[in-house]
């Protein structure tokens, strides 16, 4: 049965009184929550997911500033893609200038 949402219901939003969640909360993998409040799944992580937690709590503490950084570096990327992009159409400039055929070729179109 499905259960309407009360935004006051503190369990139900899973916030402490002051209406904040607690993101130093080590994370229940599985439920297998120890009595010392780490799972044994979360004791061994690796260092790949500590970094990816790490990164969720920072993302998760200043939206904004990753939002802001996001449409910054597309920004730049594409400012840097537009002065940089070309287009080689000549068969000469596709082909290698080492290579033996090219080299005659170039002989004899000269």
């Amino acid at each position: 049965m499905l259960r309407r949402h009360d935004p006051t219901d503190a369990d139900a939003t899973g916030l402490d009184a002051t209406g904040l969640s607690d993101l130093t909360a080590p994370l229940d993998v599985g439920g297998e929550a120890a009595a010392g409040g780490r799972s044994a799944a979360h004791e061994h992580a690796s260092l790949l997911g500590r970094a990816l937690v790490a990164w969720t709590r920072l993302c998760l503490r200043a939206p904004v500033a990753i939002v802001l950084g996001a449409v910054i570096s597309a920004v730049a990327a594409g400012v840097w893609t537009s002065q940089s992009l070309g287009y080689k159409v000549s068969r000469i400039d596709l082909l290698d200038p080492k290579s033996d055929y090219n080299k005659l070729w170039i002989d004899y179109i000269k």
